[in-house]
C-alpha cells in the first residue's frame, strides 16, 4: 500500500504527468476541433456564445411578477399640494403585478397638477394622489377624515378613541 501523498505533489504529478485519458468520443471530438481551422473554431465559438446569450436573455425577459408596465415615480419627496413638473417625476417600468392598479402611466397626463397627499421619492404616483378632495378622497365611503392639532409629544395610533 502507498503511503498518501501530498496535496502539492498530487498537483505536481497531475500537471507534469501524462496527460489525461479521456473517454473514445471525447477523444475524437477534440481531435476533429484541433484539426478544424481557426476560423471554423471561431465561427463556432460566436454562434455557441450567441445561442447562449439568446437564451439568458428569455429568461430574464420575462419576469414571475408579470410583463413591464410604464410607471410614474416621483424623483424626491413631494409634499401634499405641490403642483407637478417635469423635474418632479419620471417614468420607469414595474413589473405589472408590482405596480398599484391605478398608477399613473405617463408623464404628460399629471403635469401642472396638484398632489392630493405626499409622495415619497421613488413612489408610484397613482390616481389618488391626483384626486381633488384632498387625503379624505382616498377614505372608505361612511368615513370621515378630520385633521386634529396635536401639542407636541401627544402621539396617536390608528383606532384609539379620543375625547
Amino acid at each position: 500500500m502507498e503511503p498518501p501523498r501530498s496535496l502539492a505533489a498530487r498537483w505536481r504529478r497531475a500537471l507534469e504527468g501524462p496527460p489525461p485519458v479521456l473517454p473514445a468520443p471525447l477523444d475524437r471530438a477534440s481531435e476533429r476541433w484541433a484539426a478544424a481551422p481557426p476560423r471554423m473554431r471561431a465561427a463556432v465559438v460566436v454562434v455557441a456564445v450567441l445561442v447562449l446569450a439568446t437564451i439568458a436573455g428569455r429568461g430574464a425577459a420575462t419576469s414571475p411578477w408579470g410583463p413591464p408596465v410604464r410607471v410614474v415615480v416621483a424623483t424626491h419627496d413631494l409634499p401634499a399640494g405641490h403642483t407637478l413638473t417635469t423635474q418632479d417625476l419620471r417614468a420607469v417600468t414595474w413589473p405589472r403585478d408590482v405596480a398599484p392598479d391605478d398608477a399613473v402611466g405617463g408623464v404628460g397626463p399629471a403635469l401642472g397638477r396638484s398632489l392630493s397627499s405626499g409622495l415619497v421619492a421613488g413612489a408610484a404616483l397613482t390616481g389618488r394622489h391626483l384626486g381633488s378632495g384632498g387625503l379624505g378622497a382616498a377614505l372608505p365611503a361612511g368615513r370621515a377624515a378630520v385633521p386634529l392639532p396635536l401639542p407636541e409629544g401627544v402621539t396617536v395610533t390608528v383606532g384609539q378613541r379620543l375625547d
